[in-house]
């Protein structure tokens, strides 16, 4: 049995306007992807093969891969379709009632028991120390 792990690779990727059609991908291994993403990278210059070839090859983490993609300028097509996304939704507003009811849900949660629990892991433990702005601004008026 193999002990090599498989992806699926778009010759053309996603980003680049490529599909998921069958004849646009092809079976690599982890160490093969990673090299196809670097040779797209020196080829085209583009920084989604970059972050993938860096992540596949486990040169980057997560957090760094979500950083990097998040950096990425956006195309006009694709601001309009997250400002669609957020059409239609309404913020509920902050009348009385709703503080009143969010006030109420968090007595329900917060329950003595809870609370003796949140003391007791805290129990021993030591904040920072504040710094003179915050000590200034929890300090009583004279």
């Amino acid at each position: 049995m193999s002990q090599n792990i498989y992806h699926n690779h778009h010759i053309i990727p996603t980003h680049a306007g490529g599909t998921d059609d069958p004849e646009n991908l092809v079976r690599l291994t982890v160490p093969e992807h990673a090299e196809a993403h670097r040779l797209l990278y020196e080829q085209y210059g583009r920084k989604q093969d970059y972050v993938a070839w860096k992540a596949t090859a486990g040169i980057i983490g997560r957090e760094e891969i979500t950083k990097e993609l998040q950096s990425l300028p956006r195309s006009e097509e694709t601001r309009k379709k997250m400002s669609e996304a957020k059409l239609g939704k309404k913020r509920i507003p902050r009348t009385k009632e709703h503080c009143q009811n969010q006030s109420e849900a968090m007595e329900r949660y917060w329950t003595a028991e809870m609370k003796q629990k949140q003391s007791a892991g805290m129990t021993g433990k030591k904040r920072g120390p504040y710094k003179k702005k915050s000590l200034k601004q929890l300090s009583l008026p004279s």
